[in-house]
């Protein structure tokens, strides 16, 4: 497996572990309130530490659809215990984007995104 791939399983298995329910890839079936990991933009770049490379990454957090303020704050609970888990874990939390609609095939969910990055030695 390389360094990416156990990178991004890596960030999911973290965030399983404090109970979100996370994924390294848009599982077949979605499943929320989830945390998608993918690759962030820039997604590879060169890193200050000699061997490695920094990583971006994104994560989207997925609720189901329900009223305003059950959205609002089940989704603000689940970028803290992932702002908290990340920071912890040594990751960088670089932004987190306002909310916006995620659509899948002709399905639509409430969404979030956070921006972190990581050194990873490819």
């Amino acid at each position: 497996m390389g360094a990416l791939v156990e990178a991004r399983k890596a960030i999911a298995d973290k965030l399983s572990e404090v109970g979100l329910n996370a994924h390294p890839s848009l599982p077949d079936y979605i499943n929320t309130p989830m945390v998608l990991v993918t690759a962030g933009s820039p997604y590879v770049v060169p890193s200050d530490y000699y061997g490695n490379h920094k990583v971006a990454w994104n994560l989207i957090f997925l609720y189901e659809s329900q009223s305003y303020e059950v959205v609002t704050d089940e989704l603000d609970n689940m970028i803290e215990t992932a702002i908290l888990t990340l920071a912890d874990e040594g990751y960088a939390v670089q932004s987190v984007n306002e909310p916006y609609t995620f659509e899948v095939g002709v399905e639509a969910y409430p969404a979030i995104s956070m921006n972190i990055t990581d050194n990873v030695r490819i």
